[in-house]
């Protein structure tokens, strides 16, 4: 048996398969590793979608605050607009 294609994976040496005489690898490593790309493809996707969350939270967040503002701006303008009206009247 031989040695066949050394990956280094977290700085470790590991062996993706050993050539048998027949040059068929073993598939253990293969599917291993592919469950392991599953999993970690799975948690960053988890992840992904826990911070478009936040995000699309954070924008409706924005809206509110925006709305409240645009009130507070309408609110104040015509509190300038009354006190100026009532200074003209009893001023």
């Amino acid at each position: 048996m031989n040695l066949k294609d050394t990956v280094f994976v977290s700085g470790r040496r590991t062996y993706e398969g050993l050539a048998s005489a027949d040059g068929v690898f073993s598939s253990n490593l293969s599917v291993d590793t592919l469950n392991r790309v599953r999993g970690e493809v799975s948690e960053i996707r988890s992840v992904m979608v826990e911070n478009i969350e936040k995000m699309m939270e954070r924008g409706d967040r924005i809206e509110l605050l925006v709305e409240k503002t645009a009130t507070t701006q309408d609110s104040s303008f015509h509190l300038g607009n009354s006190q100026s009206a009532y200074a003209e009247l009893f001023g």
